[in-house]
């Protein structure tokens, strides 16, 4: 690997990160490779003096039209800004600090082994072996920890002062203890009114509320519209509003009753994420409440007292690079002499 990462521009392990300056100090040394992105690639970094161990995403401005460079530059130090407005969380990946050598940028966040996205997690096959097994009772309470652990991050999020704004499987890593973690802040905007704040049209249209499809403005109520979403894709392997095209997904999303799990608690929980007037669809507070979340102790959810449920087989369980790790719109260092 080490070989083929030269030839192409990436970092082999040992290559050096340097901090910019006359003094060259050394910040991390490359492990290895652990994912590909649309603009550059992402490391697992170790710190030399204190082991200290990161994902370092690296975007390089080499692969953008010159034409792009000044907008992506920007997207992503509003990106890193935000993400560094957030406290600390069990459920969201952090932003140490970046950097932004000569033709890159440099992000170093949370490195989280063994993990894999929500989404991969679903597809058949391995979802069977893994999200969804050991019959209803186990996939049920299963199913619910993930979703109390989503709903921590975007309460934390949101009453933080950033509204995530692509909340979808993709952007939620599993770890094997079923540790999730929300991440992918590209879309994110400052901002904790539910219903006003942001008038953009962005993020997947299988998870966009009705407000951002009207046009209208709009606040951190489509976070919570996103996991009404998810609920149901997770509770029945598909998202609650169905269509052949865009246009008509959009159409049904704005006119339809979506399709409910069998479940009641979790029906009840969905139908309420899903009201499509924002002024009317519970937040953080009142999702706590939800039949779906009766028995939680959120203090545990959010200090991670105790893992959500066991240790998934390693059998079952074959850690590849998660979401988090993609890259579309980080960077990396210089290469040392």
């Amino acid at each position: 690997r080490a070989n083929e990462a030269m030839k192409d521009g990436e970092y082999p392990p040992g290559h050096e990160v340097l901090l910019d300056g006359d003094s060259g100090q050394l910040l991390y040394v490359v492990e290895r490779f652990l994912a590909h992105g649309a603009f550059g690639e992402v490391y697992a970094v170790r710190a030399p003096d204190d082991g200290a161990r990161h994902a370092m995403k690296r975007v390089r401005y080499a692969k953008l039209a010159p034409s792009a460079r000044a907008d992506a530059e920007l997207a992503l130090c509003r990106e890193a800004a935000l993400m560094l407005t957030l406290p600390a969380h069990a459920h969201v990946i952090a932003l140490r600090f970046c950097l932004l050598p000569k033709d890159e940028f440099l992000l170093f966040c949370d490195l989280v082994e063994g993990a894999r996205g929500l989404d991969k997690a679903m597809k058949p096959g391995e979802g069977e072996r893994w999200l969804y097994a050991g019959g209803a009772a186990a996939a049920g309470a299963r199913l619910i920890d993930v979703l109390r652990q989503l709903a921590a991050a975007i309460a934390h999020v949101n009453e933080s002062g950033v509204l995530h704004q692509d909340v979808k499987p993709s952007n939620a890593m599993l770890t094997q203890t079923g540790v999730v973690r929300l991440t992918d802040f590209g879309l994110a905007a400052l901002g904790k009114d539910p219903l006003q704040g942001c008038r953009s049209f962005c993020g997947s249209v299988e998870y966009m509320a009705p407000e951002i499809l009207r046009g209208h403005a709009y606040g951190v109520a489509v976070d919570w519209w996103a996991l009404g979403i998810l609920v149901g894709e997770l509770a029945t392997g598909s998202t609650p509003f169905h269509a052949e095209t865009p246009r008509q997904l959009m159409a049904s999303i704005l006119n339809d009753a979506p399709t409910l799990p069998e479940d009641e608690s979790l029906a009840v929980t969905l139908e309420a994420l899903l009201e499509k007037e924002p002024h009317q669809r519970p937040l953080a507070d009142d999702v706590r409440a939800a039949p779906a979340f009766a028995s939680t102790d959120w203090h545990a959810v959010e200090q991670l007292l105790a893992p959500p449920f066991p240790e998934i087989d390693s059998e079952s369980f074959v850690p590849e690079p998660s979401p988090a790790m993609e890259v579309s719109r980080v960077t990396t260092s210089p290469e040392s002499s």
